[in-house]
Parts: C-alpha cells; sequence; structure tokens
C-alpha cells in the first residue's frame, strides 16, 4: 500500500479587530462655557446699604444656594447657621432652598440680587 499523504492544513487568518468608529465630541471646559451670574448680596436687616454687609461674588449658575450661603458665612467667619437666602427682596416665606440651583431659582442673568438674613452662632461657656 501507498503511504497516505497527508493534507497540510491552511493556516487561518486571525481577524483583525476593528474598533467601532464613533465621533468623539469636542472638549467644552465647563468653567469657560458655562455662564456666570455677579451676584449683589446684601443683608436684609440693612436699610441703608453697608460695604461691610455687602458682598460682590461671581458664581456658575450651575452652583447651588448652599454654596452661596456657604460664601456669606464665611464672609462673617463663619460664626453664623441657617443663612436664609431670597432673591430680589427678603421674604422667609420665598426662602430659596440650599440644595436648588441659582438656574433652577431663575438667576440666569449676568447680574442679580440677593437678600440674606441667618442666626448668629454662640458656644455656651464652659464652667
Amino acid at each position: 500500500m501507498a503511504p497516505k499523504k497527508k493534507k497540510k492544513k491552511g493556516k487561518k487568518k486571525k481577524k483583525e479587530y476593528d474598533p467601532p468608529v464613533y465621533q468623539i465630541p469636542i472638549y467644552e471646559d465647563p468653567e469657560l462655557v458655562t455662564p456666570k451670574v455677579e451676584l449683589t448680596i446684601r443683608h436684609a436687616e440693612m436699610e441703608i446699604p453697608n460695604d461691610a454687609m455687602t458682598l460682590k461674588l461671581t458664581f456658575l449658575i450651575t452652583a447651588k444656594i448652599g454654596r452661596v450661603a456657604k460664601a456669606i458665612s464665611k464672609h462673617h467667619q463663619e460664626s453664623i447657621t441657617d443663612v436664609i437666602v431670597c432673591r430680589d427682596k427678603y421674604d422667609p416665606l420665598e426662602a430659596l432652598s440650599h440644595e436648588m440651583t441659582l438656574e433652577k431659582c431663575g438667576i440666569t442673568g449676568p447680574e442679580a440680587n440677593l437678600f440674606y438674613d441667618y442666626l448668629p452662632f454662640s458656644y455656651p461657656l464652659i464652667g
């Protein structure tokens, strides 16, 4: 009997992996793209505008009211708590929630007026 011929196995070509082609969006820095608003923040009890109780701050419209309240607290060396922030006029019934952003409160323009009031924070004397 004649020896059997061995068939050469064809080498399988490996399939090259071609990742799907996606359109990668151009990165836009939120600090540059997001509109900013200049806030004039005054204490509600001051009838005569006082520079010591007036703040001028610039925030992104995506900043939360809690961040504005924290800035007011820092202005008072963090000696105040429960800062109540209102828009255009002070009315405790129309206080802005600290969880809302400036944009959700309707503050989107280049300038806005805010009024605030607070409770003083004191430590009891240790005797």
